[in-house]
């Protein structure tokens, strides 16, 4: 038997004895479990039309118990009115798992800009500014009236088995910036903090590719970002105003090896255009962004 422990985007486990038994335990964030949450476990093998799904209820201690044979893998998924919905990742087939799953409850989701950005620099070596109310690049090689965050791209292509490159961001305010977010659930379907802490931002980030064909590639860790901007302050210099928002996953330089001029980049924010509000708990359905494409909706709260 294998014991998980489901929190932050972690699997902590230990070897015990190998079965098919799957004990799954619903909790809140606090630890509180869950009565009456619905948990289906999927036992996957090599041919889907005998795949089993074995569904039920939580009881008063949180707990729902499934066996079934799985040669491949194990996939727990959870959900419950008021809350947002988790999943376990793919667990080893072939083996019995007791694994506590976190389901964190939906409490204040608000309309915000949300976008997934993919687009092409206006240039290299210079610093461009982004709009994340307008949701471009300003004027005049976009819409967008205020720079929220400024991002200059570089690269040196020598050849395909030798380049790097990458981007420099940063911003108006010293106070201004980013922060890794370190309360980040991977398997739940709301991942990142609720609330933006109201200090700690670095106001700069360095983000960089290199490839050499004889070491590989050295790339910075992707991260996902919580994130301070348009700081005002009053005469004392005290601050009396600012915006807060969340990046998924970094923003990704896209190098263009064979393209020397062009460099493109990528990234999913979301803006809170509430003066001073730090909740970070976006509601999908109402995206201040209206009419965009398919390729840029955020589905994500």
């Amino acid at each position: 038997m294998n014991i998980y422990k489901i929190l932050g985007g972690f699997s902590i486990f230990a070897n015990i004895v190998c079965a098919q038994q799957v004990d799954v335990k619903v909790v809140d964030e606090g630890g509180v479990p869950v009565e009456e949450a619905k948990v289906s476990v999927k036992y996957v093998g090599y041919d889907p039309r005998k795949d089993i799904i074995e569904k039920g209820v939580t009881d008063e201690s949180g707990i729902f118990v499934a066996n079934g044979e799985a040669s491949l893998r194990v996939e727990v998924e959870v959900e419950k009115k008021g809350y947002y919905k988790s999943k376990s990742g793919r667990l080893i087939g072939k083996q019995d798992h007791q694994l506590d799953v976190i389901i964190r409850d939906k409490g204040n989701p608000i309309p915000m800009h949300a976008k997934r950005v993919a687009t092409q620099m206006p240039g290299l070596k210079k610093f461009f500014g982004f709009d994340f109310k307008i949701g471009d690049w300003t004027m005049p090689y976009g819409e967008g009236e205020i720079s929220d965050i400024f991002i200059k791209a570089e690269k040196e292509i020598k050849d395909f088995d030798d380049y790097e490159g990458g981007l420099i961001v940063k911003f108006n305010d010293l106070d201004e910036g980013l922060l890794e977010d370190s309360n980040w659930f991977q398997f739940s379907e709301f991942h990142s903090s609720r609330i933006a802490p109201d200090s700690a931002y670095e106001n700069s980030e360095r983000i960089w590719k290199r490839y050499r064909s004889s070491v590989g590639h050295d790339n910075t860790e992707r991260k996902n970002y919580l994130m301070r901007v348009r700081i005002v302050r009053n005469e004392e210099g005290e601050i009396i105003s600012q915006n807060y928002g969340k990046i998924y996953g970094g923003i990704e330089p896209l190098l263009g090896v064979m393209a020397p001029e062009k460099f493109g980049i990528t990234f999913i924010y979301f803006f809170n255009p509430n003066i001073n509000d730090r909740n970070l708990e976006f509601d999908p359905d109402q995206n201040l962004f209206k009419n965009l494409e398919q390729i840029e909706r955020v589905y994500d709260p």
